[in-house]
């Protein structure tokens, strides 16, 4: 769900509408890749799950910590 509000609020990112569904399009591109490797591994997928579950709360999380 976290995901979807942010891919929903890109426009409020930035001034140019385009650019910002453009750069947020471009990041999921490597992410895909780290996913595939990352599956790949030796942590396989529920290690794998568990290591983004947990990176991503931590990202949300830090949010709480900066400042505008």
């Amino acid at each position: 769900m976290v995901y979807y509000g942010i891919s929903l609020s890109t426009s409020t990112l930035g001034s140019n509408d385009s650019m910002t569904f453009f750069i947020s399009g471009a990041v999921e591109i490597p992410a895909y890749f780290l996913c595939l490797y990352v599956i790949e591994s030796c942590l396989g997928r529920r290690g794998s799950t568990v290591l983004f579950e947990v990176v991503s709360g931590l990202a949300c999380l830090s949010t709480a910590f900066i400042r505008k």
